[in-house]
């Protein structure tokens, strides 16, 4: 089954986008830019915990007391390009690789993209909100105090697949959506020490539908550009179209190693 997310509407989300889009226009008439080409690249190692909820047509199903889904491993990439153009934006590219599998044997009965599973099946199941974004910005604050504004567009395209280990039945919920979301980022250095903190994150609210990606960090950048940062990030989405519901939050601790040259 296809879950559209937010492109529910897509004459009215455009217009928000447009709006969204002239506002960023707006606010970066005067915008800082780097005096040369700089770029960051890093990766870092996540450890989130899955909670919440998703239903398709049928009953409601917890990714925890249901699948057996819980914490798990995730890993992201990016790289981001400054520039000293003129009222041309700032690029960051990045993926998150966040996906779990787990393997539970049902407690209960419940009907999932009109296939039942029964106490009797053991499942395996697929979450994956693995998802790539391209990010314009805008460099607002550029000292002491670092502040970003932009415009991220993220596609995902997997989702949920349960399968019955015992019994020849699937059943999915696919996530296939490429999806606009505001920016921002704020950076405070801690002068002569390397050391700063921050708050980075996206998010978009839509005709009830929700998605909130941030995080919180504390870092230290040598003199040659070398940083580590560690922080907490929180991926917290609502979604719902008639009898299809999804209301997940994924969370955790993660750790970073970049480069800044």
């Amino acid at each position: 089954m296809h879950l559209p997310l937010f492109i529910l509407d897509s004459k009215r989300l455009a217009a928000r986008v447009a709006m969204l889009a002239i506002g960023m226009s707006a606010a970066a008439a005067m915008p800082v830019h780097a005096d040369a080409i700089g770029v960051r690249a890093g990766f870092y190692g996540w450890n989130p915990d899955f909670d919440g909820h998703v239903k398709s047509g049928g009953d409601r199903v917890d990714l925890h007391n249901d699948l057996g889904i819980d914490d798990d491993n995730a890993t992201v990439f990016y790289v981001a390009i400054e520039h000293p153009l003129p009222l041309l934006p700032n690029v960051l590219l990045q993926h998150t690789q966040l996906d779990t599998d787990a393997t539970h044997q049902l407690s209960r009965t419940f009907t999932f993209d009109d296939t039942t599973y029964t106490a009797a099946d053991t499942v395996k199941t697929n979450l994956d909100l693995s998802h790539t974004d391209a990010t314009l910005y805008y460099e607002l604050l550029d000292n002491w105090v670092e502040l970003d504004l932009g415009l991220t567009i993220r596609h995902f395209d997997k989702g949920v697949k349960i399968t019955a280990l015992n019994a020849a039945k699937s059943s999915t919920l696919d996530i296939d959506s490429t999806i606009p979301m505001l920016y921002a980022s704020a950076r405070f250095n801690l002068p002569l020490t390397g050391l700063y903190v921050g708050v980075d994150g996206n998010g978009i609210g839509y005709s009830g539908n929700t998605l909130f990606d941030y995080r919180a960090m504390v870092g230290y950048e040598t003199k040659i550009g070398l940083g580590a940062e560690l922080g907490v990030r929180n991926f917290d989405l609502k979604y719902k179209d008639g009898d299809d519901k999804a209301n997940v939050k994924v969370d955790g601790m993660y750790a970073e190693l970049f480069y800044h040259f």
